[in-house]
């Protein structure tokens, strides 16, 4: 059943970060029980794309994914008689992962001084954008507002020539699953500490400190030398180019001496490379406009995998720039069955990302699809909490449930 067999989680989360650490704890067999908002659910259920086209709470290809592996129940937090029903499902919890700020958590009377006091052995995950103390703790933030406080908008795109270049935003929520990533290590290092000490603790994750903590090679730059951009405008970067070729664009990155000259050896040994100082950060950054032009004009006549089969056999540091397609279609991926199909009972066969990771002795799976909003409801409150057909009828009827 997995590593974390026998571990329950109460999710109070929505959109990406909380969710997908949920969801690494439920792949490795964490008891996963999603709390979602009657009516409306996760906000991530109207997100697109949708299967085929057809809009629906249970078709969003991004909410499938993210909550695969999940048990589901719904209930309104902004109700008073809720936290009764939330203190009952955290009172066999090992995990509590939420995205509240702290004062939002205090005003919903789940705070984490209270939640200690009542559930000591409580493990609780906070997920927020800038953590649960300091000046902006109930700050909102967002994907691009996050990227851009952490100091990525300068950096980006890496290698450019102009300090004037516009910043770029990557087309992923790398701040959310870098996050998400890191709170899930953090809890299951939580949980160890609990075995060997005997209380669990909060586990405060800020999203922009997540991000910070991935800069490390330009913060030394800044801390050492007071260089600001790095991997804009600064030589050792400059090294790093992309060129078209046949069908696509290849990645170049020249920092040795000796693959300059394997390079030029690949190529026939041409005059003109021959002709300028290309050798170093410096050489190429000074004549890059004719290495660009030359290089480029070599490559067109070449395929992708053409110049990265050649580049391998030469030991220089060439690869293909892939497309979505291509990369599904990876005979690699495909030997290690990394792309899974799953059956979900509306949106019918999905396809999804499989686990980054193996496991010789218990392997990873997908057990069961995303919930409907509200699917286990009878199985939580009336199984698991106990609750009669009649308080639970009084709670739908309320709107709490």
């Amino acid at each position: 059943m997995g590593p974390l067999a026998g571990i329950r989680v109460i999710e109070l989360a929505q959109q990406v970060a909380g969710p997908y650490c949920g969801k690494l704890l439920a792949d490795l067999g964490a008891d996963v029980v999603k709390v979602e908002p009657p009516g409306s659910g996760d906000a991530c259920r109207t997100e697109e794309p949708f299967k085929n086209g057809v809009a629906g709470s249970d078709r969003s290809g991004l909410f499938l994914y993210l909550n695969a592996n999940k048990l589901g129940v719904t209930l309104d937090l902004r109700q008073s008689n809720a936290r009764t029903v939330l203190m009952d499902l955290l009172e066999t919890a090992d995990v509590l992962i939420d995205s509240f700020d702290p004062l939002s958590s205090l005003e919903l009377g789940f705070d984490y001084d209270t939640l200690h006091s009542l559930f000591p052995r409580l493990v609780v995950t906070a997920i927020t954008p800038y953590g649960q103390t300091g000046p902006r703790s109930t700050w909102k933030g967002t994907e691009l507002t996050l990227w851009n406080a952490s100091g990525y908008g300068l950096l980006t795109p890496a290698g450019a020539r102009e300090e004037e270049e516009l910043p770029l935003h990557p087309h992923c929520a790398q701040v959310a699953y870098l996050s998400a990533a890191n709170a899930a290590g953090a809890t299951m290092a939580a949980l160890l500490d609990r075995e060997l000490n005997g209380d669990g603790q909060l586990v405060d994750v800020s999203e922009q400190e997540t991000m910070i903590a991935a800069l490390s090679p330009q913060l030394a730059d800044f801390f050492y030398d007071g260089n600001v951009v790095w991997s804009r405008s600064h030589p050792r970067l400059n090294t790093m180019r992309f060129l078209p070729c046949k069908d696509g664009y290849i990645s170049l990155l020249l920092t040795q001496a000796d693959q300059w000259d394997r390079l030029q050896e690949w190529m026939g040994n041409p005059d003109w490379l021959a002709a300028i100082e290309y050798r170093g950060t410096q050489g190429m950054t000074q004549n890059w406009d004719v290495i660009s032009f030359m290089l480029s004009d070599w490559f067109a006549d070449k395929t992708k995998q053409e110049i990265f089969a050649a580049g391998q056999a030469h030991h220089i540091p060439i690869g293909p720039v892939s497309s979505i397609a291509e990369t599904v279609d990876s005979p690699h991926l495909a030997e290690r069955g990394y792309f899974v199909e799953v059956e979900h009972p509306v949106a019918g066969t999905l396809k999804t990302p499989g686990a980054p990771y193996r496991f010789s002795r218990s392997p990873w799976q997908i057990r069961t699809p995303a919930p409907a909003l509200g699917q286990h409801n009878q199985e939580i409150y009336g199984g698991r909490l106990d609750y009669t057909a009649e308080r639970i009828e009084v709670l739908r009827e309320a709107g709490i449930i």
